[in-house]
């Protein structure tokens, strides 16, 4: 090297002098300082020519050996000094270019393979002019350079030069979709046209890698158009285009995902459990029941069989139509395959269809045939059979019997359960059973009625016009839970408000005296918490 090159490197000069010519015997360990690749024996009596590929493999090694060195910015210097030791030897014309392109390869490869994408192009832009037409590998490799160092206005330039030189490969079309995505996404269509015409499919790894480009960026659209392109026809399964589907569900374009199932189907690509799913729930967010029964009915008939997603899927669209009975029969249809028993969220899917327009009885039904299938229902479930009580009024006693039937079905109450009933309760202006439940939660519910609870029941009674009602709630938090929980100051001073109307000073009263207890309960640092042994001790039960 001149200039100092390789003895930066650690290396030799190779300008050829008396050291040079002055061969080592065969078997003469390797010169000291030197690679091991740069030190095999050379016959004696033979010198090879500069042009030989032996000696270009003498200059590629040394500029690979600078890009692991991390000197890959003097790349464009160490080729210009590489073609003028070429140029000394007398080689010229068609053989230089050879010789330059070449050593440019080399170049490109080390690079890529270290990451140094921009002095990649760097060594390229020192050359261009020496390298002739180039090699399709050459061509293919700054493409590769030119997408990671994000210069895509290089591109399509380099795409034409492969083009002229060979076939591209699926690699560089998926190159040319990250270039289109990012900065030209009309040139696309073009781009696969060319390709198709020059002969090339992309096989299933690289379509799914160009699409996943597209669907990462934003750009379903274009990941449809790879799809549905000449040079995506081989090798077609369901997971590309569940990809597209999955970026078209998230920003609703549901048409968009009927065109891609359509297109499937036209082309006798098996859709999968995903695809089913996709097309399936696009129909129900699209409103589209007649088309979510024919997905439905395609799922039915395939040979995949439908799975415990699909039905369910299928009845919330149904019972968001308004179809209950329709999905009633399909629970059954459920029913009947091993595959397809409902599980808990289908049945409390049902359940609180019936609940939110007021058939208890029918949501009690399905509650029952849950719990005979061996699915618990939880706390939530419950309370939802237990809000189809207060949708319509419904009388108390009613409304006591529902209870009393969850809580042989298992429900624990909890304080959502309290002030549900308080809901139902006040739908029919049942005042004094709304008390009485709340009076006796602690022996009847193993429960202590939150505060807030009873400021509920005010508030409704304060509503209805019965003040004197609203003041009862009060004197029914002192009575049952001033003793046994805290009472914020927010909740009694809403209380007091609230009941003022109904009796000022009783109402001053009670208020003084759940102030006391709290303020009590902060200056000694302790808090009053629900004890259920101490509200029936204190009722004498």
């Amino acid at each position: 090297f001149y200039g100092g090159g390789a003895s930066r490197l650690g290396l030799k000069c190779l300008e050829p002098g008396p050291s040079a010519q002055n061969m080592r015997p065969k078997g003469e360990k390797k010169t000291e300082g030197r690679p091991a690749s740069l030190s095999a024996s050379v016959p004696r009596r033979k010198t090879r020519s500069p042009a030989t590929p032996a000696r270009r493999s003498t200059e590629t090694d040394l500029l690979a050996a600078a890009v692991r060195a991390g000197n890959a910015a003097d790349l464009p210097r160490l080729l210009t000094s590489a073609s003028r030791r070429i140029r000394d030897k007398g080689i010229d014309g068609a053989a230089v270019q050879e010789e330059e392109a070449g050593l440019l390869l080399s170049c490109l490869r080390a690079c890529a393979s270290h990451r140094s994408y921009a002095h990649a192009l760097a060594a390229y832009d020192s050359v261009a002019e020496r390298i002739g037409e180039g090699s399709s590998a050459i061509w293919s490799l700054l493409l590769y350079c030119a997408t990671e160092a994000m210069e895509f206005h290089r591109c399509k330039d380099f795409f034409d030069r492969l083009r002229a030189k060979a076939v591209p490969s699926s690699h560089d079309v998926v190159n040319m979709v990250r270039y289109h995505v990012l900065r030209d996404p009309d040139g696309l269509q073009q781009t696969l046209l060319a390709s198709n015409g020059a002969g090339l499919h992309l096989d299933a790894a690289a379509r799914h890698r160009a699409v996943t480009v597209c669907v990462s960026k934003q750009a379903p659209e274009l990941a449809a158009l790879l799809l549905s392109s000449s040079v995506s026809t081989s090798d077609m399964d369901a997971f590309s285009y569940n990809l597209v589907m999955k970026a078209y569900a998230e920003v609703e374009a549901f048409e968009q995902i009927f065109k891609l199932y359509k297109q499937m189907r036209s082309r006798s690509i098996l859709p999968s459990e995903t695809t089913y799913t996709l097309v399936l729930q696009a129909s129900l967010d699209a409103g589209d029941y007649l088309k979510a029964k024919q997905i439905f009915d395609d799922i039915r008939s395939s040979s995949l069989k439908a799975n415990v997603v699909h039905y369910t899927s299928y009845m919330r669209g149904l019972l968001n139509s308004g179809r209950l009975d329709e999905a009633s029969m399909l629970l059954e249809d459920m029913l009947k395959s091993p595959r397809t028993q409902p599980d808990l969220f289908t049945y409390s899917t049902l359940v609180k269809a019936y609940s939110d327009r007021g058939n208890v009885s029918a949501a009690l039904r399905i509650l029952k045939r849950m719990l005979s299938n061996g699915i618990n229902p939880d706390a939530v479930v419950f309370n939802i059979v237990l809000t189809g009580c207060a949708v319509r009024p419904m009388e108390a006693s009613l409304v006591l019997e529902v209870l009393d039937s969850l809580r042989r079905e298992g429900l624990q109450p909890t304080a959502i359960t309290l002030s549900v009933l308080i809901k139902a309760f006040a739908k029919t202006e049942a005042w004094d059973c709304a008390l009485e439940i709340l009076e006796t939660a602690p022996e009847r519910l193993d429960l202590i009625p939150e505060p807030r609870i009873f400021a509920q029941l005010a508030q409704a009674c304060n509503n209805a016009g019965r003040m004197r009602k609203a003041l009862q709630c009060y004197e029914a938090l002192q009575r049952v839970g001033a003793d046994l929980v805290t009472v914020d100051e927010a909740i009694n001073s809403r209380l007091y408000h609230l009941c003022a109307p109904g009796g000022q000073l009783a109402a001053k009263e009670i208020f003084n005296s759940i102030k006391r207890k709290s303020k009590q309960a902060v200056e000694g640092d302790w808090k009053l918490r629900p004890n259920i042994a101490k509200a029936k001790r204190n009722r004498g039960i």
